[in-house]
């Protein structure tokens, strides 16, 4: 019991000796054990960054403050963007001929309705690299698209391809873009969560035309007419069953747009197996880094 209390009473001394900086300028190297007793406010704690198919994952030590894994670069050369924008997560799927990447950054932490333009920012990769310019937030195909910068908030994604945008614009997603993989050849395809059509928005329909649209797929434009050549009524209601005539009818709504960019490099900049990929500021400081 003696010892136990001694050795309590040289952990009290060491304890109040290096809380009033008695240990500050001393080299620690030969106190090792102080680091486990003692933590400094530079780490928290250890985390993983990798990809989510665990090909590969990369050991990174988290600060406290929001720069993440950044403690390899100079505070000069880190973007005040550090900690707010992630590159979440990077895969390559298929293989040769079938074979593209994608690139998923998003975007938490920011505070007063804070906004984030990531037009001019860049990706390096050891292979390649590329620079994001413009898109599309109101993909309305009744007037002349004219793209403007990207801008992020709070909880929003961005998922960069290096296929090519068949409609020749990178753009935010919305409710209603899953009609257009029924005229657009889109690697990846669209995700479908096109609005429902509800029985009462039909019910004055003829029974025959109410069970055609009722036997619909998500986000199906109707192509077979046929069965109803001589039912205008139906037929006017199918011609706008399709992705204008869904954007004229949602696009006011507040949850239509799903906080979502999709981005189109139209090359490919990722190494197969193993990369170091950097996202820099329209400064070139540098935002996030992944390994794989």
């Amino acid at each position: 019991m003696k010892y136990v209390l001694t050795f309590v009473l040289i952990i009290i001394i060491i304890a109040f000796l290096f809380s009033i900086g008695l240990f500050k300028n001393l080299q620690l190297k030969n106190f090792n054990f102080l680091k486990y007793i003692f933590p400094t406010s530079t780490y928290n704690y250890m985390s993983f960054y990798g990809n989510r198919n665990n090909t590969s994952t990369y050991l990174g030590r988290i600060r406290f403050n929001n720069n993440s894994h950044l403690n390899n670069f100079n505070e000069s050369e880190v973007s005040p963007y550090a900690g707010k924008v992630f590159i979440e997560d990077i895969k390559i799927y298929g293989n040769q001929g079938q074979k593209y990447e994608e690139i998923i950054l998003s975007v938490r932490g920011l505070q007063n309705q804070q906004k984030i333009n990531i037009s001019g920012w860049s990706l390096f990769s050891n292979k390649s690299n590329f620079i994001i310019t413009f898109g599309l937030k109101n993909l309305d195909f009744s007037k002349v698209f004219k793209e403007s910068s990207i801008v992020l908030e709070n909880n929003y994604k961005v998922k960069i391809y290096s296929t090519h945008s068949p409609i020749g614009v990178n753009f935010e997603l919305n409710k209603c873009s899953g009609y257009l993989n029924e005229f657009y050849n889109f690697v990846p395809n669209l995700p479908k969560n096109c609005p429902k059509i509800e029985k009462k928005e039909i019910a004055h329909l003829s029974g025959l035309c109410q069970d055609f649209i009722l036997g619909l797929k998500t986000c199906e434009v109707p192509n077979q007419l046929r069965i109803i050549d001589n039912d205008p009524a139906c037929l006017n209601y199918l011609k706008n069953i399709n992705y204008q005539g869904c954007f004229d009818k949602n696009k006011n709504k507040f949850d239509f747009y799903t906080k979502e960019w999709l981005i189109f490099m139209n090359k490919e900049i990722l190494d197969d197996l193993h990369d170091r990929v950097l996202l820099y500021d329209n400064k070139g400081l540098i935002v996030d880094e992944y390994i794989y």
